[in-house]
């Protein structure tokens, strides 16, 4: 592959460019097993998370106050 500046080539040929397909192969390779590996971690916490919503006996109230906010929130006093 030229690059339009004399005869320089941008492509490893040779042993070289064996050496870093091999490299990138495997690194594509690692990154599809972590996306794996993070969808099933995922759909675990999601199911924890829905065993937890179900089981609890109140309803869940999206609406009060959280504690921890950073955010300013305009609560009713008691709710939060």
């Amino acid at each position: 592959m030229s690059c339009g500046i004399g005869d320089t080539q941008l492509e490893p040929t040779g042993r070289d460019g064996d050496r870093i397909n091999a490299v990138l192969a495997a690194a594509g390779y690692n990154f599809s097993l972590l996306l794996r590996w993070f969808e099933e971690l995922l759909r675990v916490l999601s199911l924890i998370l829905c065993h937890a919503l179900l089981a609890k006996k109140t309803p869940l109230h999206l609406t009060r106050c959280a504690k921890l906010s950073s955010r300013p929130t305009h609560c009713r006093p008691g709710l939060g």
